[in-house]
């Protein structure tokens, strides 16, 4: 079943994120350049500690204190910032990047459980690289599998831009990757309801009962394909 954004490794933190800690990353994230935010995005992503701000608690995961700020600032210059740094981020590494795969795992996770609406198009690229068919992130995911969950974590937000026939296009012939037909045929039959049965006779063997689930997962109408 597909899941709306997926967990990347396990446990996320929830105790450790202490409204104490969200205003302490707060304030240090607002006094940064463009520049200094970057660089802190990538070295909390990377599992190192930044003096400015709070360090990793247990079972917490890189991009949970970004998250955590975004859900209690949600409307701040902060948030905004970090949303668009993480789409920003997302489009770099689909081109190149010799970062690990966990680490641009933890980048997916970051721009989906943030709801960065502008990191769709980062997420398409890195999906359809060469990269993301080979990396396998230590969960035992391929990273292409990981940043298609983290995509359908956003597709319901943003739907009414992406039903357009370039991103039609762009979906119908990753029904034909076993890896990712799952996906495909949730985002596409969540986009376009109406294509249904002609996506049934591409995929004879999709099972009606895991998308139904899968599509309400991503937050679209399961009843649309009865």
């Amino acid at each position: 079943m597909v899941q709306s954004p997926p967990n990347r490794m396990g446990t996320v933190a929830g105790h450790s994120l202490s409204p104490d800690r969200l205003s302490v990353a707060y304030r240090a994230l607002g006094e940064l350049s463009e520049d200094q935010l970057e660089r802190v995005v990538w070295s909390r992503l990377l599992g190192r500690s930044e003096r400015m701000l709070p360090p990793l608690g247990r079972d917490e995961n890189p991009s949970d204190l970004f998250i955590g700020v975004i859900e209690e600032y949600p409307q701040s210059e902060v948030a905004e910032r970090l949303q668009r740094l993480a789409a920003r981020l997302l489009d770099q590494v689909a081109r190149a990047s010799s970062q690990s795969p966990d680490v641009v795992g933890e980048l997916c996770y970051l721009a989906s459980a943030s709801e960065s609406r502008t990191a769709v198009h980062g997420l398409m690229k890195l999906i359809v690289s060469d990269r993301a068919a080979s990396d396998v992130l230590s969960n035992g995911q391929t990273l292409r599998v990981f940043a298609f969950r983290c995509l359908l974590g956003l597709l319901h937000s943003v739907a009414d831009e992406l039903r357009t026939e370039d991103f039609r296009i762009w979906l119908e012939p990753l029904l034909h990757d076993h890896t990712t037909r799952t996906f495909a045929l949730t985002a596409l039959t969540g986009l376009w309801p109406e294509r249904w049965k002609d996506y049934r006779r591409q995929v004879p063997r999709a099972d009606v009962k895991r998308l139904k689930a899968s599509l309400e997962v991503a937050g679209f109408d399961a009843t649309l394909i009865d």
